[in-house]
């Protein structure tokens, strides 16, 4: 784990994602891979590995929408459905599409290891199709991840989708290991900035991505735009001094989940 998260644990929110189908635009897919949570205080949210996933534009992906795509499409929201009932998909919702991106949505599994969440993304038609491909990470997150949505499910209060922004963070230009007085320095900044952050409520929930792979984790704001988000990050002390870049997607979820 990449040492600007070091200490970032207690920081870990108690936010909640929502599984909900990706209406015109593919999702992507994730699993947990057991990992021993940290010792917490009483009171203190638990941490668990999940699996995040990012879905992509897949070999087949075409823009054209045709009565084949349509049931691929129907039948990609119809596992998405089956596999939350289960209890195995807590996290899926559809991204914009942005320009130079092929980033199509999220999805978040709660299961085992990385190897079950892709069988379980194996059973996606638009998988199976080659319209979609999924990017699988380890993600260490707060326990609970889709209970309101469960909740929301049984009362028949799900709200319509709403935009959050999907803050994907990744190392700078002057990302530098060998410099831990610094990077400690750094990393205490940061955890006082985004606990500020979260006082004031447009962060919804924060963790790392606890394997390899170009992105080290993860911020959702409760913003309208990807410009405010931008705003937002550039004042964390790891971006300003270039140890952290960022990119910004638009991320559809249901109304009230997040907050």
């Amino acid at each position: 784990m990449l040492w600007f998260f070091a200490r970032f644990g207690a920081l870990l929110l108690p936010g909640v994602f929502v599984v909900q189908a990706c209406a015109q635009q593919p999702s992507p897919s994730a699993a947990p891979t057991p990992s021993p949570a940290p010792a917490a205080s009483p009171g203190a949210a638990q941490l668990v590995t999940y699996q995040f996933g990012l879905l992509r534009k897949g070999p087949k992906w075409t823009p054209e929408q045709t009565e084949e795509t349509k049931r691929t499409q129907e039948g990609h929201l119809a596992n998405i459905t089956r596999l939350a009932d289960e209890g195995k998909l807590v996290v899926a919702g559809p991204l914009d599409a942005a320009a130079g991106s092929d980033l199509r949505g999220v999805f978040i599994f709660k299961v085992a290891s990385i190897e079950e969440a892709k069988a379980l993304t194996a059973t996606d038609p638009a998988v199976k199709a080659g319209r979609l491909v999924i990017d699988l990470h380890s993600f260490l997150g707060t326990s609970g991840l889709g209970t309101r949505y469960l909740e929301a499910q049984a009362k028949g209060t799900l709200g319509e989708l709403t935009r959050y922004q999907l803050v994907l963070m990744k190392d700078g230009p002057r990302y530098d290991p060998q410099k831990p007085n610094e990077n400690s320095q750094l990393g205490l900044a940061r955890r006082t900035w985004m606990r500020g952050m979260a006082e004031h409520n447009p962060l919804l929930l924060a963790g790392p991505f606890t394997g390899q792979g170009s992105y080290r984790g993860l911020l959702v704001l409760g913003l309208a735009s990807p410009e405010q988000a931008s705003t937002v990050v550039r004042e964390d002390p790891l971006v300003k001094t270039e140890r952290m870049a960022f990119e910004v997607h638009t991320w559809w979820v249901a109304k009230g989940v997040l907050d």
